[in-house]
């Protein structure tokens, strides 16, 4: 299976390689991301949940053909009406491992707690589920390994589904 990570800078295929991915992709570039009202104006774009303004912005804008989903930090609260629209639009959820790599201490213990049950939910809507690190530079890059690590452990994901997480920007792509 082949596997991806998403970046903010552009990473060498010798750097993706030797962290275990088949390609990184690089925000910007292959995927977008943007606020819910961006929609429309940014192509293989993810709805950044965290900033978007509003419920009902975002369901709107998964309605768009050129959203692929929304991304979301570590426990974020996704509210029902959102999970049932990323399911009827057959749209992706892609968690972002470096709110949590590089969370402060005191924002680590909430994020942790709500994290395997916005996943279970997400599993139970049988939903596209992505995991990616969104990292900066190189000093904060995962490996594959790192990133199937969280989704089993923090997520309470098989490793099968921890490397599909990986593996699902293939099928978006």
């Amino acid at each position: 299976m082949a596997l991806f990570d998403v970046t903010k800078f552009k990473a060498s295929e010798e750097v993706a390689k030797l962290l275990g991915f088949s390609r990184m992709l690089t925000l910007g570039r292959e995927v977008t991301m943007g606020q819910a009202s961006e929609a429309g104006k940014l192509k293989n774009m993810l709805v950044d949940f965290d900033k978007s303004q509003g419920i009902s912005s975002v369901v709107k804008a998964l309605k768009n053909q050129d959203v692929l989903g929304i991304a979301t930090g570590f426990g974020a609260r996704i509210e029902q009406k959102v999970m049932s629209e990323l399911a009827q639009e057959e749209k992706a959820l892609v968690i972002n491992a470096g709110t949590l790599m590089c969370a402060e201490r005191e924002r680590l213990s909430p994020m942790l707690g709500s994290a395997p049950a916005v996943f279970a939910r997400a599993k139970n809507a049988r939903l596209k589920i992505g995991i990616a690190s969104f990292a900066e530079s190189e000093s904060c890059l995962a490996s594959s390994k790192q990133l199937i690590y969280l989704a089993t452990l923090l997520l309470g994901a098989s490793e099968p589904e921890a490397k599909q997480m990986l593996g699902f920007w293939s099928d978006l792509l």
